[in-house]
């Protein structure tokens, strides 16, 4: 028996852990069977070594979208794959200013007998912009203000598991 659209939350919010941070809050909306609409708050730190090594400790969110382009039933373990592509940004909220844009793959494993909880797993590439001001007062003597500013591409991965109020966001 292969699960239908209804079985598929409009809504759900859940646990990631990679992608933008460490640990986060994923919510997805899902305006059709196909694609879904991702926000995310997360924890992360970040390493900067201009001229002493220093690390920032923040927020971090990212925004995305998943494209699905195969839907496929696994009778024998009763569970609903779904594959596609998976745009994001990112935004770093802490004192360094930083910007990210990427492209991976996505799959999500919808179990049949667990209606509304699923896990979601992506992979991709990304460039990530940094920017920071330093005041230099250590060398040479004085207060100088210094900004530097980088890009770096990065690999991301990112699970995310998923709990739906099976009630309240049916399709």
């Amino acid at each position: 028996m292969k699960l239908c659209s209804q079985d598929l939350p409009k809504l759900s919010t859940g646990i990631a852990l990679g992608g933008s941070g460490w640990i986060g809050i994923p919510i997805q909306y899902r305006p059709a069977e196909f694609i879904s609409l991702d926000l995310g708050v997360y924890g992360r730190a970040a390493h900067v070594d201009v001229f002493e090594s220093k690390w920032y400790f923040g927020p971090a969110a990212d925004f995305g979208i998943s494209l699905f382009f195969s839907d496929r039933f696994k009778q024998k373990k009763n569970r609903r794959v779904l594959n596609g592509i998976y745009l994001k940004a990112g935004l770093g909220l802490h004192e360094l200013k930083e910007y990210s844009a990427g492209l991976g793959w996505v799959r999500e494993l919808h179990l049949k007998d667990k209606s509304g909880k699923y896990l979601q797993i992506q992979i991709g590439s990304s460039v990530r912009h940094r920017t920071e001001t330093h005041i230099n007062t250590r060398y040479p003597p004085g207060h100088q203000e210094q900004t530097q500013e980088w890009n770096s591409p990065t690999i991301y991965t990112k699970i995310s598991w998923f709990f739906v109020n099976n009630t309240l966001t049916k399709r």
